[in-house]
């Protein structure tokens, strides 16, 4: 308290100074429009600004749950798709027999790593074991296929995605249900390879590639790519065939694992003849 008495006495004709301008100021812009209006204006200006500013910044986090939000709604209205059920055409029935029977179920996930630049890509999403992630689960969003659950720890889990050289995964022509690999050379993300289409199925640029369901990892018709390129050598059996990917790599936000409820029961099964 001594302190700052001292500090008052010390500085007191700074602080009358202060006081008399502050005073002034107003009585200025009280007695003259245009002193007054341009003050106004002035005021209007900054708390405009403010205001700008921190409503920038509540859409940026608005922006940020609405999506939250809208990617839990997608993965809620995916495990409607009548492709995520299979018919259940037994004879047999008894009292907790469905007629069709949930295959596929699918877990939430957010990108909180990824790269694209790179011959073997990653992507690293926010769930892990403690949420019911396994190897060798699908990973897809709006678009289409991502990629394949490599490694999973107790929250995280790495992809392995469609734009890294050691991923191949089972794809079809849409229309004419011929199947293949799609496999990525490392140069573009946003291109790769359909492999193995014998040169007399009849093919057009635009025709739509979709998983094949051939697999226990992605239901069949989820969206791969467009072709945008296709020939074929003299001599050679199959197509070369270059299509445009539907997944946008670079902006990865939201994803759903792909969980198949049979995977384990239709591995185990054909790991039996291998």
């Amino acid at each position: 308290m001594r302190n700052l008495l001292k500090f008052i006495i010390k500085f007191h004709v700074t602080f009358i100074f202060i006081v008399i301008e502050v005073i002034a100021f107003f009585l200025t812009i009280q007695n003259n429009t245009y002193q007054k209006a341009s003050f106004i204006n002035s005021s209007l200006e900054i708390t405009g600004n403010i205001y700008k500013t921190y409503s920038s910044l509540t859409n940026y986090f608005n922006v940020k749950y609405e999506n939250d939000i809208l990617s839990r709604e997608n993965t809620q209205l995916r495990r409607l798709i009548r492709t995520n059920y299979i018919y259940n055409n037994s004879y047999i029935y008894h009292n907790t027999d469905k007629l069709y029977k949930l295959k596929y179920d699918y877990i939430n996930a957010k990108v909180v790593n990824n790269s694209v630049f790179k011959q073997t890509n990653y992507i690293t999403l926010d769930k892990g074991s403690k949420q019911g992630v396994k190897t060798d689960m699908g990973v897809i969003n709006y678009l289409g296929v991502v990629g394949i659950v490599k490694d999973v720890s107790n929250n995280f889990s790495l992809v392995i995605p469609l734009i890294n050289t050691n991923a191949h995964i089972s794809a079809k022509i849409k229309h004419s249900n011929y199947f293949g690999t799609i496999s990525w050379d490392g140069t573009d993300y946003r291109f790769a390879t359909l492999n193995e289409i014998p040169f007399h199925v009849k093919i057009n640029i635009g025709d739509t590639v979709v998983t094949s369901g051939y697999s226990a990892i992605f239901p069949e018709g989820i969206m791969v790519g467009v072709i945008t390129y296709y020939d074929f050598n003299q001599g050679k059996d199959f197509y070369n065939i270059k299509l445009k990917l539907s997944t946008n790599f670079i902006e990865l936000n939201h994803v759903n694992i792909v969980y198949n409820l049979m995977q384990e029961e239709q591995k185990t099964l054909e790991n039996k003849n291998d």
